[in-house]
């Protein structure tokens, strides 16, 4: 994993467009790639419809595709204020914006069951992989894009 940080460790040439423009496309990835994950995470019945969140309006109800593409648009919308901030003050924004991010994803694993009351252990599985997928496929978009214009 070092060798990977270590290969991310250039200077910021990409302008503040490329930025921007990079992070739209690694949240747009990150949602597709996320909502086939869950297609097919639900599909093998981790994401039981008997388990229920609470919604804004005070509702309960199943986790769909709504909760999952809301989750994983808010999550970037949070990314990218966090990566604009590394891409304005640190030499090297890729790099601690990875590391970051893995930090964040790790975290993560926690949330499930602290966030959801009596929840089953399959379910716990199939949302972290939810977080493996959004975190890689996003970040994997955003570096390889940013790499292609520098």
């Amino acid at each position: 994993m070092a060798s990977t940080f270590r290969s991310l460790d250039t200077q910021a040439p990409f302008s503040w467009k490329d930025a921007i423009t990079g992070l739209v496309l690694a949240a747009g990835t990150s949602v597709v790639a996320t909502v086939i994950a869950f297609l097919i995470v639900d599909a093998a019945g981790m994401i039981p419809d008997s388990v229920t969140i609470e919604q804004m309006n005070g509702d309960r109800s199943p986790i769909g595709l709504g909760a999952v593409i809301g989750a994983t648009v808010t999550s970037w919308i949070v990314a990218s204020i966090v990566f604009l901030l590394l891409r304005r003050f640190t030499s090297q924004p890729l790099k601690w914006f990875a590391i970051v991010a893995a930090v964040v994803c790790i975290v993560s694993f926690a949330e499930p069951p602290a966030l959801i009351d009596d929840v089953p252990a399959k379910m716990v599985v199939g949302l972290n992989i939810l977080h493996v997928v959004a975190a890689i496929s996003g970040v994997g978009a955003l570096v390889a894009y940013l790499r292609s214009r520098s």
